[in-house]
């Protein structure tokens, strides 16, 4: 997988664009040596590889942690990140929330009141949020791939007019991008997985233009 990461930043590099976003789901992180120093150790490494491989780019980048990951050790490595951003015109807001022991995500506490209050900002740039798990309802995909507020979610980023795309992962077949009035929502596939393919976006107010790329390609 170093390779393939590699390899595919190398290409996104060459595309130079104007933010790489990494939704979550860094290392499958085993949940059963979630306090074992000498995984924490070994994890903390290969994140700092990750991180390096990206800082190599050049380019701007935001990360968010997913289920799989050790959130406290993305935030180590990570954490000098901003949460809250400009760029290319747009104002981008990572928010990191977390499962519960039955699997099922929640945005609750500091990062729903970031959520409400950036929906409220009517001084605000038009925003792309970022996130691991997905706010919009699903059916049934056989896991809590989405909040449980999932609709109201959905409801309140199309309603407020200020979110023009959503960026998530979590769901590792990856979902096609969709509009809902002015929003985009999309869930790109998990570069682990075969056929390693990343998600290029092209997005101004006008248009909305994504590509899968291969990192062999």
């Amino acid at each position: 997988m170093p390779a393939v990461m590699g390899q595919a930043l190398e290409q996104l590099a060459q595309q130079a664009p104007d933010l790489i976003v990494v939704t979550g789901d860094l290392l499958d992180y085993p949940s059963d040596a979630l306090s074992d120093p000498e995984m924490l150790a070994l994890g903390e490494q290969d994140l700092l590889m990750l991180r390096g491989m990206l800082d190599d780019t050049g380019l701007p980048y935001v990360v968010v942690y997913g289920n799989h990951d050790h959130a406290g050790s993305v935030r180590r490595v990570f954490g000098r990140q901003p949460c809250d951003l400009v760029c290319a015109g747009y104002r981008v807001i990572c928010f990191h929330d977390d499962d519960d022991r039955e699997h099922v995500p929640h945005r609750v506490g500091e990062e729903r009141e970031r959520f409400v209050a950036a929906l409220s900002d009517a001084s605000s740039l038009p925003q792309i949020h970022v996130q691991h798990y997905l706010p919009w309802p699903t059916g049934d995909l056989g896991y809590p791939y989405c909040y449980p507020d999932a609709e109201a979610m959905q409801e309140a980023i199309v309603g407020s007019g200020l979110v023009r795309l959503v960026l998530c992962g979590h769901y590792h077949e990856g979902m096609p991008p969709f509009q809902q009035g002015q929003t985009w929502f999309a869930a790109a596939p998990a570069l682990a997985e075969a056929p390693h393919a990343y998600w290029l976006y092209t997005f101004d107010q006008d248009t909305f233009v994504w590509q899968e790329r291969k990192e062999a390609e």
